[in-house]
């Protein structure tokens, strides 16, 4: 198993992580309305172009339908049919790694000049 935490973020706290195992590319989607969901069909689209012909599946953590709770993640994650063979999980996680992008956003905006500085210590 391969963790890579937060790999998209949003302004409202939705985070979607990425995790490479022997089922595949699994990215699970974390969150409330529809901006995870948003976050997952952007994290998808991305990971679809770098891993060709290997699975991907999505999983979204909640309460509502098609959605997977919490306290079931696990057991969710370990029923998935196992398609890679040991020797291609590394390269592949190797490679989703190097097109990644910076895991948390920077701000955007100019740069305040009006900063109170501090008093000079003598």
């Amino acid at each position: 198993w391969r963790l890579t935490p937060a790999v998209a973020i949003n302004r409202n706290q939705d985070v979607v992580h990425r995790v490479v195992c022997r089922a595949g590319v699994v990215i699970i989607a974390e969150g409330r309305g529809r901006g995870q969901r948003d976050l997952l069909g952007t994290e998808v689209r991305r990971v679809r172009k770098v891993v060709g012909e290997t699975p991907i599946h999505d999983i979204v953590i909640g309460s509502g339908p098609g959605e997977v709770p919490l306290p079931k993640l696990r057991l969710t994650l370990m029923r998935l049919p196992r398609t890679l063979r040991r020797g291609e999980v590394d390269p592949l996680a190797r490679r989703l790694r190097a097109v990644s992008s910076p895991t948390l956003p920077i701000p955007k905006g100019p740069i305040p000049r009006n900063i109170p500085r501090g008093r000079k210590i003598r």
